[in-house]
């Protein structure tokens, strides 16, 4: 029974897009809209939990590369992560 449970609860989580949670509590998702329904009023980022950075909207290098995920910024801000405006 319990791992019929824990096969829902992982489906769900790709069904949401949810790509990982680091020990900060911040969560990645694969699309901007996912991570839209998650925090519906922060701006969202693209970022890499490996660099802890993260890159604005209007950045050319936003939803580039093949390690990022899309963010809240206030999560990311809390995880101590940081814009990396100077390396796009």
């Amino acid at each position: 029974m319990r791992r019929g449970i824990g096969i829902a609860l992982a489906a769900a989580a790709l069904t949401l897009g949810v790509t990982a949670a680091n020990a900060a509590g911040i969560k990645e998702y694969k699309t901007e809209a996912a991570a839209r329904k998650h925090c519906p009023h922060d701006e969202i980022v693209w970022g890499s939990h490996k660099d802890r950075a993260y890159h604005m909207k209007e950045w050319e290098n936003y939803g580039k590369g093949k390690d990022g995920r899309y963010v809240c910024l206030r999560e990311a801000d809390k995880a101590g992560w940081h814009g990396d405006r100077d390396r796009h």
